[in-house]
């Protein structure tokens, strides 16, 4: 036995092969001069070793992860100038990060083969290196509420406030004065309006809905946290959770790992944020695109940030831009609200004429961004009611603003029309290309903005791929007519085909290829796939609604009483994150009636089942051309699909 204790250099000590958080090639651990084990005791940085033996170490290092393939722990013991080695084992609390760096450092020194490295991650891990993760010694002192559903995963920290206008004026003055601008929206629930403060915000408490509602979305998309807790309760300008209160202006922590159970820390904790660059991700991201072929993943991106974030994550195109979420800058949400509240066509026209060079500066840069992949542009689809003010404070804004327009309509005429367009059942009522049978100059103007911008492009020689999908169609007339047009007596609708040539003919631009299509997500333009798919030149499966429409349950309001059918094991699984078997067999039953009548119908599916593994191996399988998700889960996405790709290779 040599015990590190003999001699005037011995030692003893231990050692990570490479730094187990962030994956840096040099060797991570500590020694104990001439002592043997001293539990307990603080030793030196290994790095800090006589030369020789460092320069022994560091080789021995990297012939342990050459054999093992993967960062191992190693002790050893220094006996009157003899290094011996006493034992090694596996590390099972390193990161992400530091696991794929190894891999990569394997593969540049020929060690194993880029196979290996993309199959070798699970694609959910990649969550860890998308997001923040909190610093585990930075919240021993902070009281702790454990629990929630994940809506989207990582940490955040910041001061909470419980209205959109609250925390965007919190916001601003914390800038202004050069203050900390971390905050939290805190409410019930979200809605579009929302969006403007989600975007703000480091993370989202909410406590209806779940991975599929409204925050939780949004916020995956533009790569916040988000956290539901159902017990929360929202009164006035505080929350409590239990005996715990949240005061407005109050720090918390919100820690939503994706493997383990969510926590808000009350306090503000420390976080570790992420660097694709360093941590090896963008690396990693162009191994995986080598094993991506005939089936790609696409992103759901409605601004030029989101475009260029999806960009450098490896998206193939843009699979869904929800062109609804562009009108809730606060520029512009009161156009739109004096263009729904309009008595006639002409004043609705004069609204929509001041939106549309915000609309199509949108669009150039969206399509400049993703130049030669496709962008898939969905048309208007909210339900109107849903851009109108929800609260006081946006009233009065509204308010101000007409006043400013001098309209003649009074106050007490412009709540009474907002009243008025409020809708039982909004889901399922006058939203999608019902508005556009309503009000055709809505989608006008959005034909005209994306085409100004195509050919704008076209111009510059800029080759871009616009798709056009006209969302909650029913069934073959509906689109047949929004495409083509129709004359009636007493009325008319111009198809958005002759609104494209007609600006193609007034900006004497070139011919374009482009394709118009449609959103399935109701039961009944499913079963209808066959006769849609004479108008639609690509279907985009909306597995949200779908699931919603099919099932009969609300994505915002299931979570309320899931754990009880979790308990007595009615569903298999949350059916808004892993797709339910009868939405499944609509999906395949669509494709294949899609391709009967239009045998090069591109098909794909749009939304957050197609950041899920399972959801992506049955795409596959049923035929579809891509999934799009959101930015950040685009890579998680991408390497799925390669690991399936390299599987059904292997055989």
């Amino acid at each position: 036995m040599v015990y590190g204790n003999y001699g005037k250099e011995s030692a003893s000590g231990n050692f990570f092969t490479r730094n187990i958080v962030t994956g840096e090639g040099k060797i991570q651990g500590e020694y104990h001069q001439s002592s043997f084990d001293s539990i307990g005791a603080k030793g030196k940085d290994i790095n800090k070793i006589t030369p020789a033996y460092l320069n022994r170490l560091e080789k021995i290092a990297r012939s342990v992860e050459d054999h093992f393939k993967e960062i191992r722990s190693i002790r050893f013991t220094i006996e009157n100038k003899k290094l011996w080695l006493v034992d090694q084992r596996a590390v099972m609390s390193k990161s992400t990060q530091s696991e794929i760096k190894t891999r990569l450092d394997l593969l540049k020194r020929k060690v194993v083969d880029d196979r290996y490295v993309v199959s070798h991650v699970k694609p959910q891990q990649l969550n860890e290196i998308l997001h923040p993760v909190v610093n585990p010694s930075s919240v021993s002192k902070l009281k702790t509420l454990p629990g929630g559903l994940t809506g989207a995963p990582g940490a955040a920290i910041g001061r909470v406030f419980f209205t959109t206008d609250g925390l965007i004026d919190a916001y601003r003055e914390a800038q202004h004065k050069g203050q900390d601008t971390r905050v939290i929206l805190c409410m019930e629930s979200t809605f579009a309006e929302d969006v403007k403060a989600i975007e703000l915000a480091t993370g989202v408490l909410s406590s209806e809905g779940g991975y599929a509602a409204h925050a939780s979305v949004v916020a995956r998309q533009y790569g916040k946290i988000s956290l539901v807790k159902p017990e929360m309760r929202i009164r006035g300008r505080k929350a409590t959770i239990g005996d715990i209160t949240i005061n407005e202006g109050d720090y918390v922590t919100l820690n939503v790992p994706f493997y383990k159970d969510p926590v808000i820390y009350l306090g503000a904790a420390e976080l570790i944020e992420p660097n694709p660059e360093e941590s090896g991700l963008l690396d990693f991201i162009k191994l995986v695109r080598r094993h991506i072929k005939d089936f790609h993943v696409r992103a759901n991106a409605d601004s030029p940030r989101g475009a260029a974030l999806a960009a450098s994550f490896g998206a193939d195109g843009i699979g869904l831009c929800r062109t609804e979420h562009m009108f809730f800058d606060e520029k512009r949400i009161n156009i739109f609200r004096e263009m729904i509240l309009s008595d006639t066509t002409e004043e609705r026209k004069i609204a929509l004429k001041k939106l549309q060079p915000i609309q199509k500066t949108d669009f150039y840069k969206i399509l400049k961004i993703m130049k030669q992949y496709e962008v898939t542009i969905r048309l208007l689809d909210a339900p109107l009611h849903e851009f109108l003010p929800h609260n006081s404070e946006e009233m009065k804004k509204l308010l101000a603003y007409m006043k400013s327009r001098k309209t003649k309509i009074s106050d007490k005429e412009i709540r009474a029309r907002c009243e008025s367009l409020n809708e039982f059942n909004p889901m399922l009522g006058h939203r999608g290309c019902r508005i556009a049978v309503s009000y055709p100059e809505i989608y006008e103007m959005q034909i005209r903005a994306i085409f100004e911008a195509v050919f704008n492009l076209q111009k510059e020689g800029i080759t871009v791929h616009p798709e056009i999908m006209i969302p909650l169609i029913m069934n073959e007339n509906e689109l047949k007519l929004i495409i083509y047009g129709k004359k009636i007596e007493g009325g008319s609708i111009r198809g958005l085909v002759d609104i494209a040539e007609e600006v193609r003919l007034s900006m004497k631009a070139k011919k374009l290829d482009y394709k118009i299509g449609t959103m399935i997500e109701l039961p009944v333009a499913a079963l209808g796939a066959g006769e849609i798919a004479r108008y639609a030149e690509f279907f985009s499966f909306g597995t949200n609604d779908l699931t919603q429409t099919t099932t009969g349950l609300s994505r915002d309001d299931f979570n309320t009483f899931m754990p009880d059918y979790t308990q007595f094991d009615i569903l298999d699984g949350n059916p808004f994150q892993v797709l339910n078997h009868y939405v499944k067999e609509l999906v395949e039953l669509a494709v294949k009636r899609g391709r009967l009548t239009r045998p090069g119908l591109i098909t794909g599916l749009c939304g957050e089942h197609g950041a899920i593994p399972e959801n992506i191996r049955f795409c596959m399988d049923a035929g579809l051309n891509y999934v799009s998700c959101s930015s950040y889960s685009v890579p998680i996405a991408a390497l799925t699909i390669a690991q399936l790709n390299i599987e059904r290779e292997a055989g």
